[in-house]
């Protein structure tokens, strides 16, 4: 069975569907906020409730609902970043932070901080590069210059600025430690 139709929320799903939706993997108590979801997915408490379980279970839908929570709670910026670290591939992650990002209208300082730090993260590991690392610290911090709240993402960029600026030896190189 797919993820698809195991995450199906709609009311009109056919009988063999009902029965393959009965066999989803997961735990009973997954399976009962799975169902209370289906029956009211406007209901966040329902949908906080599969995801802790999703979560606490380590269920393989795990991404899945993450994906339809966000679809139908768009601004919900914890759930993007939970999202965005819960992905296997770091592309997927940045792609997903990015659409948190569009979707909160870039006004979430929370989510550009959850961003900038795991982009650094991800730099100082070497699957980012420093051109790019910088590209999305710059944008953050153009975001959030307004908020009251920017020094959260202001220490982040702080912090990172000994990786991301060049060398004062070599202005073409960074002081990456992947780049050593």
């Amino acid at each position: 069975m797919s993820e698809q139709a195991a995450m199906d929320t709609s009311d009109a799903a056919a009988p063999e569907e009902d029965n393959a939706r009965a066999q989803v993997d997961g735990t009973p108590a997954f399976r009962r906020c799975l169902e209370a979801v289906r029956l009211n997915d406007t209901c966040f408490a329902s949908w906080s409730l599969l995801v802790a379980e999703a979560e606490r279970s380590q269920n393989p839908l795990l991404g899945d609902v993450y994906e339809r929570l966000l679809a139908a709670f768009p601004p919900l910026y914890g759930y993007w970043a939970k999202a965005a670290r819960h992905a296997e591939k770091v592309e997927d992650s940045l792609a997903i932070f990015e659409r948190g990002i569009e979707a909160t209208k870039s006004a979430s300082v929370d989510l550009w901080a959850k961003y900038s730090q795991y982009v650094v993260e991800q730099a100082k590991e070497g699957a980012v590069s420093p051109q790019a690392c910088r590209a999305i610290l710059d944008r953050a911090q153009e975001a959030c210059k307004f908020d009251p709240r920017s020094p959260l993402v202001a220490d982040i960029v702080a912090s990172c600025l000994l990786y991301t600026s060049p060398s004062p030896r070599d202005k073409r190189q960074s002081r990456m430690p992947s780049s050593a």
